[in-house]
């Protein structure tokens, strides 16, 4: 009976020290509240890898101009990110990174805010905040089958994300086969920041007989779990189907 005490004392103290010992990083960087008196809204929840991260201060500082770039290790970020911080209508603090952030990755911002506001209790100095980035998510829109002659064919289609995405990579998240043998996809040339790409597989051989394209994706490499398969019918020579029909009123 004494052994048992004495396990029970020992095991009482122990998750009383593990319960001690481990922050709530939630309530460190979810204290806007707090900071009412000199921050009057930031940068939360889920955003594009593009944005900058913003941080309204509640009233105007008259001892910056009315836009300034500041140094940039007044705010700090983890995972690390570089860029350049700026001041703008004497309120508004602007950090551009100098990359786009990573997808689906929760960042932390520590304000040193005792470089905006003289006096401050020690509690006050510093200013944390914590947001995230989309997790990558797309979608695949498979066109109509056309012909550049009785061999060859090609289908046009779209890739259409939730965020941004780096043209260079497009190429890593569609493939495609007949008969076990790839087929090049092309996508077309997009402006900067788009969301929607238009796409050709090409060189599609139209054999003697029936055969079938696989389109596959894969967000892997962008860390999206999209990813699936769908197969596309090319009918032979031997054969002939409508693919598609279209009526008129003359």
């Amino acid at each position: 009976m004494k052994l048992y005490i004495k396990l029970l004392a020992v095991t009482s103290i122990f998750i009383l020290f593990f319960s001690c010992g481990k922050k709530d990083t939630s309530e460190e960087t979810d204290n806007l509240y707090k900071f009412r008196e000199y921050i009057a809204q930031h940068t939360t929840g889920r955003i594009s890898v593009t944005e900058p991260i913003r941080l309204e201060f509640v009233q105007t500082l008259d001892q910056f101009d009315f836009t300034q770039e500041l140094p940039a290790n007044y705010l700090q970020i983890s995972p690390k990110v570089s860029g350049k911080l700026l001041i703008e209508n004497g309120r508004s603090l602007i950090f551009i990174p100098e990359n786009h952030l990573q997808p689906d990755t929760e960042y932390t911002v520590t304000l040193k805010l005792d470089k905006f506001y003289d006096d401050l209790k020690k509690e006050f100095k510093t200013f944390k905040f914590s947001f995230k980035t989309l997790s990558p998510n797309f979608k695949i829109t498979i066109g109509n089958l056309q012909s550049y002659s009785k061999d060859w064919q090609y289908i046009s289609g779209t890739l259409q994300s939730n965020d941004v995405l780096d043209p260079l990579i497009l190429k890593n998240l569609i493939s495609v086969k007949q008969n076990n043998e790839s087929r090049k996809v092309k996508f077309k040339e997009t402006t900067t920041g788009a969301r929607l790409f238009e796409f050709v597989i090409d060189s599609i051989k139209r054999f003697e007989e029936d055969s079938e394209i696989l389109i596959s994706w894969d967000g892997n490499s962008i860390k999206s779990e999209t990813k699936g398969t769908t197969t596309f019918p090319i009918y032979g020579k031997n054969n002939f189907s409508v693919i598609k029909l279209t009526a008129a009123l003359i």
